[in-house]
């Protein structure tokens, strides 16, 4: 459980958007939204799941599907790396860097994305596509 220092939450113009900390449970950023008439696409895992945990698992709730699950609702995300490194996905600069100082990173991911999407195995466990 994170501290109370990551549970800021600021509500944007006309309330489109909502930055939130990772600390903040996501029921409490479904009320800040409410009176706008707007929440966060999460139904049964807003109670108790905190941001991060949330963005980190892609959750949606039982009642959102696949269209509404975190990565389709973000407009961005700042990460922390266990090597200290920092990427700012809203940020051209940042996401350039990380590329440049993470390229090697960045290649292994896509070279066991395209592995998985090739083993006929994994990809029907997973719903990808092989195509």
């Amino acid at each position: 459980m994170l501290g109370d220092g990551w549970r800021g939450a600021t509500i944007g113009p006309n309330a489109e958007t909502i930055r939130l900390q990772p600390g903040v449970i996501g029921g409490h950023a479904n009320r800040l939204l409410a009176p706008h008439g707007r929440k966060i696409a999460l139904i049964r895992l807003d109670r108790r799941g905190q941001v991060g945990g949330i963005a980190a698992n892609n959750a949606s709730g039982m009642c959102c599907g696949t269209r509404e699950n975190s990565y389709h609702t973000l407009a961005g995300m700042r990460v922390v790396l266990a090597d200290g490194a920092v990427l700012d996905t809203e940020e051209p600069a940042s996401v350039a860097a990380f590329r440049q100082s993470h390229a090697e990173l960045l290649l292994g991911l896509a070279m066991l994305s395209r592995r998985v999407r090739e083993n006929a195995r994994l990809a029907s466990a997973s719903g990808t596509s092989t195509g």
